[in-house]
C-alpha cells in the first residue's frame, strides 16, 4: 500500500508537508527522522521537493482501494508480469 501511494502521490515542498501531517503524531515524528537523515547526508530538504503519498482505504474483502484516489491506485494492484518473473497460474 505504501508503494502505490507513493505512486499516486504528488509533489510537495517540505513546508506543504509539514502543514498537512500536523496532528499527526506518528507522521510528524517520521517525517523529522526523514529530514535529519537527508540533512546528515547533505540533502536541503527546504530546498527539494517531496513525494505526499496520499491516503488511501482499503476493502479488504474485494481487495480494492476505496475513496478519492482508488480510481488510480487500483491500477497499481495488480501488473503484468515480464519473463522470466512471470507468475504461473495454478492448475
Amino acid at each position: 500500500m505504501a508503494n502505490i501511494s507513493y505512486q499516486v502521490g504528488k509533489n510537495q515542498s517540505y513546508g506543504k508537508i509539514h502543514e498537512v501531517i500536523q496532528g499527526e503524531p506518528e507522521l510528524q515524528e517520521s517525517f523529522e527522522r526523514l529530514k535529519e537523515h537527508l540533512s546528515a547526508n547533505r540533502l536541503d530538504i527546504d530546498k527539494k521537493t517531496l513525494v505526499l503519498g496520499s491516503a488511501l482505504t482499503m476493502d479488504p474483502k474485494k481487495e480494492k482501494f476505496t475513496g478519492p484516489m482508488s480510481k488510480k491506485a487500483n491500477k497499481y494492484i495488480s501488473r503484468k508480469y515480464r519473463k522470466p518473473f512471470v507468475v504461473p497460474e495454478r492448475v
